[in-house]
């Protein structure tokens, strides 16, 4: 009697890298920073907002 085997061929696990570059300064025009008001005064202290907790649905 023949025994049929149902397992393939064992290959070793192994791990991919791949490096991907981008240009110098990516979506650096995407978002705008500015410490002060309307006035150009800046701020020295933070704003004590209440926790937000609430749920959100994935």
């Amino acid at each position: 009697m023949k025994k049929i085997s149902n397992q393939g061929i064992y290959k070793s696990p192994t791990i991919q890298m791949i490096k991907i570059y981008t240009e110098e300064g990516f979506a650096a025009g995407s978002a705008k920073v500015r410490p002060h008001d309307k006035n150009f005064e800046v701020k020295e202290e933070w704003q004590d907002l209440p926790d937000d907790n609430r749920n959100i649905d994935w």
